[in-house]
């Protein structure tokens, strides 16, 4: 970087070296050196290795920055997760040092002993470390709590910026200005019936001398506007030419069209910004690393979202194991076999992945392609959860369900589609969920033998329409509405769902159709609610939604409503 300058060359003197051309030429003697160069050789030196020291330095100071910078703005994170992991560890180990620490040991062992005895589950353990809600709805007001907390400190922020201080400044001198011509319009009518009558009541009165000012302020402006606009007029009339444009007049009502205009592009930013999120938290699995598991008190072990890929290696992960009851009670639905609970060698074979379980004659293939097998245990191709087991899903690995979105225009009372910002408001077949009281999309899982597609119809007509109803005649006439409908079904969505359900050994793999009724006329017999759409027996309720950006619905179902508003380009 800083060259080769040997002080042999530059001290040279002959008759080591020679001037002679021909000589240094032929290579007999090198060149000596000029009596210029023997000084502005060393001082160019020296000035070069100074400035290229002073470059080095800079780009020194300015890496260490950006990097001090980096570890900065993680370091709480980063600091509280490692803290998160020494608490648990110190809980979690026993209390007695060694050697006593044998005694304990066998406490453990005995406990255990007799909790396998009693066949009591692993879930009724009370620790401190588990903040637990007695329903979901607890747990949904919490996170919105904490969503809201951190919104408000990024609007904080957002308000401290010098940009914002001057663009709410100068909002405010409009508004002011808005006032003052409301005032000025106000007294409008007695000026121009030649009565200049300035003796309102205010609400509170100003000194005289103040007051006698002002009045003559306003004169004086008003005077200066119309000489202003006689000066402009005589000019245009003689055709003389002005060195710019016209200044426009204030001008109230254009200014409330401007902040009409404002508004509506705040509100276009804010839904963009909603389906933005729902986009984002779909993408990074976000209610599938939730804290807790869905139904139950159980604390997940907690996967930031850079530790989420098996490929980052992570000693510390210890993932908590969690079997709901009525999984392990070996309904239909669910397999018969507890893989934890056997050996590797004894887990091979057991279940066949990544092909059609004929045992069973389940479906054991991923949409998202082949997903790995780690000691006979199917691994989740999305990344780490926080819990291994089933949780509520019955099958290891790929569990199938079939979500289908039925919709239509939303009308008004004389049968015309409604119209927000510019596109039409659609709405959807909803259902609300006995066990989380959320509403939901009326699809369901997969059965045994059981097609995707046949999945798709049965579970519509069992949780959106009760089963087809009781009357035979309306039974035949929604039949025939129902199989135009589905033959005209369009693929939304194939794929991994993120649902809270999920684990790292089970995980949702839905199709979701979109079923719309363009015209109305296939769905006429279900325009009423009571007419047509009757909750089932596993659910509270089912009615018509108006699709909107900020309506919380159950697991990933607001992404696929997103997905069939982009479809229609309806509005979201």
């Amino acid at each position: 970087m800083y060259g080769k300058l040997f002080i042999e060359d530059i001290e040279l003197e002959e008759p080591n070296c020679s001037f002679d051309a021909a000589i240094y030429n032929a290579g007999t003697l090198p060149r000596c050196p000029t009596e210029v160069g023997r000084y502005a050789t060393p001082i160019l030196m020296g000035i070069y290795v100074l400035f290229v020291n002073v470059l080095l330095l800079n780009l020194l100071i300015a890496m260490f920055s950006f990097s001090i910078q980096r570890i900065q703005d993680r370091t709480d994170q980063h600091w509280n997760f490692q803290r998160y992991i020494l608490i648990y560890e110190y809980y979690s180990k026993p209390p007695l040092p060694s050697p006593l620490i044998l005694i304990s040991h066998i406490f453990l062992f005995i406990r255990w002993c007799a909790r396998t005895c009693c066949n009591k589950c692993l879930s009724t353990n009370q620790s401190d470390l588990i903040k637990r809600f007695s329903n979901e709805r607890q747990l949904i007001q919490w996170e919105n709590v904490i969503a809201d907390a951190y919104l408000h400190k990024l609007e904080m922020m957002d308000l401290e910026r010098l940009e914002i201080k001057m663009q709410l400044t100068h909002e405010r001198l409009d508004h002011l200005l808005v006032r003052m011509d409301e005032v000025h319009e106000t007294s409008q009518p007695s000026q121009v019936s030649g009565a200049r009558n300035f003796d309102i009541q205010p609400i509170v009165k100003m000194p005289e001398q103040l007051d006698k000012r002002l009045r003559n302020l306003e004169d004086q402006v008003q005077t200066s506007a119309e000489s202003l606009k006689w000066i402009v007029n005589a000019m245009k009339k003689s055709k003389l030419s002005l060195d710019g444009p016209v200044p426009e007049a204030y001008d109230p009502a254009k200014k409330e069209k401007e902040k009409l205009k404002k508004e509506k592009q705040q509100k276009e930013q804010d839904s963009m910004y909603v389906q933005s999120m729902i986009s984002q938290q779909t993408e990074t699995q976000t209610k599938s690393r939730s804290v807790n598991y869905v139904g139950t008190g159980i604390k997940k072990f907690p996967v930031p979202e850079d530790m989420a890929s098996w490929g980052i290696t992570w000693p510390e992960y210890k993932p908590v194991y969690y079997e709901a009851p009525e999984v392990k009670a070996n309904p239909s639905w669910a397999d018969h076999i507890d893989l934890l609970e056997l050996s590797p060698k004894k887990r091979l074979n057991k279940i066949k992945f990544n092909a059609y379980d004929e045992s069973c004659k389940y479906n054991r293939t991923s949409y998202l392609g082949e997903y790995q097998i780690i000691d006979g245990i199917p691994r989740n191709p999305m990344g780490r959860t926080g819990m291994i087991g089933r949780g509520l899903l019955g099958r290891w690995g790929p569990n199938q369900a079939g979500d289908p979105i039925v919709t239509r225009w939303k009308r008004n009372a004389n049968g015309q589609k409604i119209l927000d910002n510019g596109k039409y408001v659609f709405e959807f077949i909803a259902i609300i969920r006995s066990d989380n009281k959320l509403c939901s999309l009326p699809g369901g899982m997969v059965d045994p033998g059981q097609n995707v597609y046949e999945c798709l119809k049965a579970e519509f007509k069992e949780e959106a329409l009760g089963g087809l109803m009781d009357n035979e005649e309306h039974k035949k006439k929604i039949k025939d509405k129902l199989k135009i409908m589905f033959e005209e079904g369009e693929l939304i969505f194939k794929g991994y769902a993120d649902d809270p359900r999920n684990t790292d050994n089970a995980w949702l793999e839905t199709l979701v159709y979109n079923y719309h009724d363009n015209t109305g006329e296939v769905l006429h017999p279900f325009q009423i609610q009571n007419q047509g759409l009757r909750a089932g027996e596993s659910v509270d309720a089912v009615t018509w939604l108006t699709a909107r950006a900020n309506m919380t619905l159950h697991a990933a179902h607001a992404y696929f409503v997103k997905l069939v508003a982009d479809k229609l380009n309806a509005a979201f």
